[in-house]
């Protein structure tokens, strides 16, 4: 039985005018997750779909209330994600990094954007 998203997915004009191949791999990916799992378009690269076409189809679905966007603080020396959205902290604020030892403030540079499935 599809999902809630991937129903949404197929309607999209967007996703509509993927080729065959992109379309058929979009939707295996993303008839996975599940409520709570989050998207990212790192997951999706091997798809081959441009950002643009990625983002674009994710904030149709947000604009649905299907995913809910996030912006995820990551470390510049790590690259790891801190745990911090900038609903808990704002640009230019501080944060200490564990695993350096360092210091870094908090710039668009070190900022992921994330879709949280809420259906």
């Amino acid at each position: 039985m599809q999902n809630l998203l991937t129903i949404n997915v197929e309607k999209n004009k967007n996703f509509q005018s993927l080729d065959q191949h992109k379309k058929i791999k979009f939707l295996k990916k993303i008839n996975r997750y599940k409520k709570n799992d989050f998207i990212q378009y790192s997951n999706f690269y091997e798809i081959d779909l441009s950002t643009n076409e990625f983002y674009t189809i994710m904030l149709d679905l947000e604009e649905n209330h299907l995913v809910a966007k996030i912006f995820e603080v990551y470390s510049p020396y790590t690259h790891n994600s801190t745990g911090y959205t900038l609903d808990e902290i704002d640009l230019k604020d501080e944060i200490y990094c564990e695993e350096t030892d360092e210091a870094f403030t908090v710039s668009p540079d070190n900022i992921k954007v994330k879709f949280k499935v809420i259906v």
